[in-house]
């Protein structure tokens, strides 16, 4: 009997104390001791981040030096050409591949005063039953906000820059 009376007391004691300690301007505190809420919005926002802005972040923060090319998936997918355009030109026509059985495909982007960053995309066909490996290459014309001018073109997806070809197929160089 003795025994139930003291559990009793210590979960009685642990609920009061739980309960009784708490107040309407209770602050939490989450991460390292003393809070560092610089880090702390630096890693929100870093998570709320699509995998293209996270590339583009991590190609823009080495340029002009060359980045590894990223693993292959479908929200980061390579040009497979550009096409050529004036130093005028408010827009590119890019051909992305993807796989013959996407239900959507298109393009991803980001410029800078110097860069142009562009990928591929594509969204999978989830009620496909059987669908091969083939890839198609459709061309895409992606808006800029300024003028081409002399800014480099740089595939997000491998990280290096496209040479542009008369016939509109790109090259890595």
């Amino acid at each position: 009997m003795r025994r139930g009376t003291t559990v009793f007391a210590l979960l009685t004691a642990t609920a009061l104390a739980a309960v009784g300690c708490a107040s309407d301007d209770q602050t939490v505190q989450t991460g390292s001791q003393g809070g560092d809420k610089k880090n702390e919005q630096k890693d929100e926002q870093q998570d709320e981040l699509t995998p293209f802005e996270k590339r583009a972040s991590a190609i823009l923060a080495k340029w002009p030096q060359k980045v590894a090319p990223a693993e292959r998936s479908n929200d980061l997918l390579p040009l497979e050409g550009v096409k050529p355009a004036d130093s005028d030109s408010t827009s590119l026509k890019v051909n992305v591949g993807h796989g013959s059985c996407d239900a959507d495909f298109g393009t991803h982007l980001q410029e800078t005063g110097k860069v142009i960053l562009v990928s591929g995309w594509a969204k999978e066909d989830k009620k496909a039953d059987f669908c091969t490996e083939q890839v198609v290459s459709d061309e895409v014309t992606v808006k800029l906000k300024e003028k081409l001018g002399d800014r480099e073109i740089i595939d997000a997806a491998t990280g290096k820059p496209v040479k542009i070809t008369e016939e509109g197929k790109g090259s890595h160089r």
